[in-house]
């Protein structure tokens, strides 16, 4: 019994609590031994929003917008009357008395009614269904440089051009005014047709 006794290994000591030595089992770095997570690194809240708009226009460009807006206007509204010309000329068709008034009033009223119509549906294919396939743009846009693109800057769809045109009847208030001070005091430059129908209206440059 001695003999084995004196055989024993002693006791292997325990390792402090902060820490081992024991190579194998690395060094204790603790609960706060890790790297400072700093003041950026908490949950990302996205943009600050009292930063402006990146993709606001500076109010020179606002002018310069608006002025060249209401020439596109002007443009696309007389070839919109020249277009409607055609079915108002039906009306000259019909049979009249000497004095001038219509002969018969129970047919003269469906053809007014048929030529009204007519001249509708002629405007909204020109404010919308053309620009819808023609990349974002009347006649009067073409000519002036100018786009209709939607905010994400694809393109725009029959229906939004669609909520533009029946717009035009408050944008067209004073003679433009309306729409004008719109662009003006909108950070993206849009009237209210714009502004409703999730659109901007871009001036492109001229190449080279």
């Amino acid at each position: 019994m001695a003999g084995r006794a004196g055989r024993m290994r002693p006791p292997r000591p325990e390792p402090p609590l902060g820490g081992s030595d024991d190579p194998d089992l690395g060094p204790d770095l603790g609960p706060d031994s890790g790297p400072d997570p700093g003041p950026d690194s908490g949950p990302d809240l996205g943009p600050d929003p009292r930063a402006p708009d990146p993709r606001s226009v500076p109010m020179p460009q606002r002018r310069a917008l608006a002025v060249r807006r209401a020439a596109q206007f002007g443009l696309d509204l007389a070839i919109t009357a020249v277009l409607c010309l055609l079915p108002l000329s039906a009306m000259l068709a019909l049979p009249r008395n000497p004095d001038g008034t219509l002969d018969n009033p129970l047919v003269a009223v469906p053809v007014l009614l048929l030529v009204l119509l007519a001249c509708v549906l002629v405007a909204w294919c020109y404010w919308a269904v053309l620009p819808a396939r023609r990349g974002g743009r009347t006649l009067g846009m073409r000519w002036l440089r100018l786009r209709v693109r939607a905010l994400d800057g694809g393109e725009v769809s029959v229906a939004v051009m669609t909520l533009r045109w029946l717009f035009l009847a408050v944008d067209g208030l004073l003679l433009g005014v309306v729409g004008g001070a719109a662009i003006l005091l909108t950070d993206r430059a849009q009237r209210l047709g714009d502004v409703v129908g999730g659109t901007v209206v871009v001036h492109e440059r001229r190449r080279g």
